[in-house]
């Protein structure tokens, strides 16, 4: 049986980095629920608000770059490095 990986066994693990990001800046009032518009049965942000809400998970994404790019890499020498034990994300 072979495995079967794709772009988001990757990214899943550094969803915690987002999640946490967002309670931060829910808890400091960087989140304005009027950046929100619903249409057509969902929540868009505009233009500018996109920019806002991309520089805020930016900072979180650079602030913990190290621990991503070692738990990448070491997830790729999971799969080709045999005997190698599957990396743990952990912030």
């Amino acid at each position: 049986m072979g495995i079967i990986c794709a772009s988001l066994d990757v990214m899943e693990p550094f969803r915690c980095v987002i999640e946490r990001q967002l309670l931060k800046s829910h808890n400091l009032g960087q989140i304005n629920p009027r950046d929100f518009q619903y249409k057509n049965g969902k929540y868009v942000l505009d233009f500018e608000s996109q920019q806002k809400y991309v520089g805020i998970f930016f900072e979180a994404i650079m602030e913990n770059k190290e621990e991503m790019f070692n738990y990448t890499r070491d997830f790729y020498r999971f799969f080709v490095v045999p005997g190698r034990e599957l990396p743990f994300f952990k912030i």
